[in-house]
């Protein structure tokens, strides 16, 4: 029986640790060929001693514009194609986002002096 990903090729930005490298199993296990990207070498080094030779792991920020054109490019050339991207990085500005809303929110709700208030 053919594997549901079988001769897929799927770039995983943030697979090198947590839910990156556990997705990044799962679709090894699901017969996808990846490239998985990280931050750091140690983890990189890591991921790609437990992923194997259906997969290339890549050190580089997800915060940097050019890292998801690097990795796809990289799928290309090691794999012929691209079938797939999971971004699953925390680095990649969700938490100045969760900070911009959290500001938001605290101004929102912030008690307001109006003339009824100020009224003494």
């Amino acid at each position: 029986m053919q594997a549901l990903l079988d001769g897929k090729s799927i770039v995983v930005i943030g697979g090198t640790t947590g839910l990156g490298l556990s997705a990044a199993r799962a679709l090894l296990e699901a017969g996808a060929r990846l490239v998985v990207v990280g931050r750091s070498a140690e983890s990189c080094a890591s991921a790609q001693s437990q992923l194997g030779l259906s997969a290339q792991a890549i050190s580089a920020d997800a915060r940097d514009a050019a890292t998801a054109p690097r990795a796809i490019e990289e799928a290309v050339e090691r794999f012929g194609k691209l079938d797939g991207l999971y971004h699953v990085a925390g680095g990649s500005g969700r938490n100045r986002a969760r900070s911009s809303i959290t500001l938001a929110r605290r101004k929102a709700f912030a008690p307001r002096q109006t003339p009824a208030t100020n009224a003494a």
